[in-house]
């Protein structure tokens, strides 16, 4: 209890003398900040999202284009080496047809002799079953003849220039097959204009903004209003000019120079049109072929302006203002200065989320800031014991980032990894819930540490599983690797675990894992009082199957196609199926993550695959060839030889047994290999 000499001074009484002063200069101070706050942070927001838009318009094009790169030089190499015969059609149309179906934005995938005969497999429609393969003569096509001359011509593969063919605009890629030193035919893989369009109008109406790609500065090549062909495209006018597209913003950018440069190598424009304001952004591009292309984007430019004509009649009051106020305060806030100084530090290492760091604050005479040091202290209790429930590396990235703390996300590639426990079911009737609650409790701190030491955000647990992603809340351009990184730990960690508990007589969990990368919705969901920062899309869903999947193939790890075409250069893969995983569209190659390759630097102790583990590899990899190439017989040889060397690997039975059963019931010629599953 407090002496009378030791009675609380109310601040109202301390401050009285001097608010009367302070209110009129301090609201003139606030809406000068109010409105200087305003203009830069829209002007940054504007900004950040058409560098956004744009940055995801060179993600869709490189997404588009990139496979076929990658698809064309796998095939070369297998063509020249003689792994695959040219004069066996069924090879190559299953090779050719394989690859459409793993890449469903290729239009056609085909070879093109000197005689400008092909052998394509041409996309009629979505779905596997929308492929059909094709023996024709191009020789009266014109500009299929120019495309095959020129890839004839080039010792390099290149990105030709598009080309108008089947009532479509192609962007093809081309490469020379050689064999014994003399040319033999062009690979030629094509990707639609229509198909760039879509995707570049689907991300542009989430950030009501239009995106738009063009081919050097005076033609379009995808833009919303190209998701049809148009009347005027033809084999000599395969891409409309700017003043040809139906889009006045961009007509006004073929006569308009940027009127800034920005970080990044973005340009910025100011277009007038009607005597609207319209703000473009454009990063030109020379990743595919001589001609430069141009990712942009355009939006209304009305919130900037406004913000500047509030700002222009505010700004010069509000210095005054400011400084007038300053002054008064200062006179009077030296009683009360030290109270509030430790206030701040506190705030701030509250705002780092160092809660141990804040010292209890002292009492103080004042009645006010004696209540705030008394609630700032019970509040400190709390947020200390909630903390136990909330990651603090997530609420700092929130915080860190422009993410708003309200229902709501954006759509970002991000990479997802789901862990579960091989039979916890059967464990969990075994042992005692308290048994089981402290193993388990020791198996999630040890999983989440090996998550959270290469940055990647634990969403949730959903009984005995993990679900952890990267990418978000903060942007990580390496969050493929990350992922494989993390799998690989976790599966090294619960190796450990087991040999421990095993060697202690207890129970074991065996951990398996599924990873798989893709564009998401990552925000916040809830309401205004509860929320849950996660995110949403079907590759959650696919990382998921993946990780059911990987008990069936008897494999730790199994990761999709897109991951292993990120990774391949650092991580061991092998194939393991062509499936359709219960609630997926599209088939999904699938491959077992086994480590490090040798050699790559900084790579984690224990982690590297050993020579022997990348023989048996290279061995798996001729079985699955055989597969591949519908070869029964061989099938049943290889594998049997396989399992002779590897009896305990799953794979080299599950392969068995069904080269066993095709050989009694051969599929038809329309058999792709996949693997439907019809449960979880």
């Amino acid at each position: 209890m407090k002496t009378p000499s030791q009675a609380l001074v109310s601040i109202s009484v301390t401050l009285a003398t001097s608010i009367g002063i302070v209110v009129v200069v301090a609201v003139s101070a606030v809406l000068w900040i109010q409105w200087s706050t305003a203009r830069l942070n829209t002007e940054e927001l504007t900004n950040r999202l058409m560098g956004l838009i744009v940055t995801n318009v060179e993600d869709i094009i490189a997404n588009e284009l990139e496979p076929a790169l990658h698809n064309i030089e796998n095939l070369a190499a297998r063509l020249e080496s003689g792994e695959i015969d040219l004069a066996d059609l069924g090879a190559l149309e299953l090779i050719l047809t394989a690859s459409m179906s793993a890449n469903p934005h290729f239009r056609s995938f085909g070879f093109f002799d000197p005689a400008h005969q092909a052998y394509v497999a041409r996309r009629v429609a979505p779905g596997p079953g929308g492929i059909v393969w094709e023996l024709t003569d191009f020789g009266n096509d014109p500009a299929i003849v120019a495309a095959v001359d020129q890839g004839l011509a080039s010792p390099a593969a290149f990105w030709g220039e598009p080309v108008f063919a089947n009532e479509a605009v192609h962007v093809t890629r081309r490469q020379r097959i050689e064999i014994g030193g003399e040319p033999v035919g062009v690979l030629i893989a094509s990707v639609t204009v229509s198909e760039l369009s879509r995707l570049i109008t689907e991300f542009g109406d989430a950030y009501q903004g239009t995106g738009f790609i063009l081919f050097g500065r005076d033609h379009v090549l995808g833009h919303p209003t190209l998701l049809d062909l148009h009347p005027s495209q033809n084999e000599g006018h395969p891409l409309l000019t700017l003043p040809e597209i139906d889009d006045p913003v961009l007509q006004a950018f073929g006569s308009q120079r940027p009127n800034a440069e920005l970080d990044g190598g973005f340009e910025r424009y100011r277009l007038d049109v009607d005597g609207n304001e319209f703000v473009a952004f454009v990063r030109w591009i020379d990743a595919y072929g001589d001609v430069q292309w141009g990712a942009g984007a355009w939006r209304d430019s009305v919130e900037v302006d406004l913000a500047r004509k509030r700002v222009a009649n505010a700004g010069y009051i509000g210095l005054g203002a400011l400084f007038i106020s300053l002054i008064v305060a200062g006179l009077v806030g030296k009683t009360i200065a030290r109270p509030i100084e430790l206030v701040t530090v506190g705030a701030e290492k509250l705002g780092r989320l160092d809660l141990e760091q804040i010292a209890p604050l002292p009492p103080s005479r004042i009645r006010e800031l004696d209540n705030q040091a008394k609630a700032m202290n019970t509040a400190l209790d709390g947020l200390r014991a909630f903390g136990k429930y909330v990651p603090k590396q997530l609420v700092l990235d929130i915080l860190s980032s422009d993410i708003p703390v309200e229902p709501g996300g954006d759509r970002r590639p991000i990479t997802v990894l789901f862990t579960d426990i091989r039979g916890f079911t059967t464990i969990s009737e075994r042992m005692e819930p308290e048994a089981l609650m402290q193993l388990l409790s020791i198996y999630f701190d040890q999983m989440v540490s090996e998550v959270l030491d290469v940055r990647g955000t634990v969403d949730k647990f959903v009984g005995d599983a993990i679900m952890a992603y990267w990418n978000a809340p903060l942007p990580q351009d390496n969050h493929e690797l990350l992922g494989c990184d993390a799998a690989l730990r976790c599966a090294a960690l619960s190796d450990r675990l087991n040999a421990e508990w095993e060697a202690a007589g207890q129970e074991i969990l065996y951990t398996r894992l599924g990873i798989h990368p893709g564009d998401c919705i990552v925000g916040n969901v809830g309401s205004d009082r509860r929320l849950d920062f996660t995110v949403f899309g079907s590759p959650v869903n696919l990382a998921s199957r993946l990780e059911g999947l990987a008990e069936f193939y008897g494999v730790q790890i199994l990761a999709s196609e897109e991951i292993r075409q990120k990774c391949q250069d650092r991580f061991l893969f092998r194939p393991a199926d062509l499936v359709l995983p219960k609630g997926v569209i599209e088939p999904v190659a699938i491959y077992e993550l086994a480590g490090y390759l040798p050699g790559v630097a900084k790579a984690p102790d224990g982690l590297t695959v050993s020579q022997e583990t990348i023989t048996k590899f290279e061995k798996w990899q001729v079985v699955y060839d055989t597969y591949l190439f519908r070869d029964w017989q061989a099938l049943i040889t290889a594998t049997s030889e396989y399992g002779d060397q590897y009896p305990e690997d799953p794979l080299a039975m599950i392969y068995a047994e069904r080269a066993v059963l095709i050989l009694g019931d051969p599929p038809g010629p329309d058999w792709n290999g996949v693997q439907a599953f019809a449960s979880k």
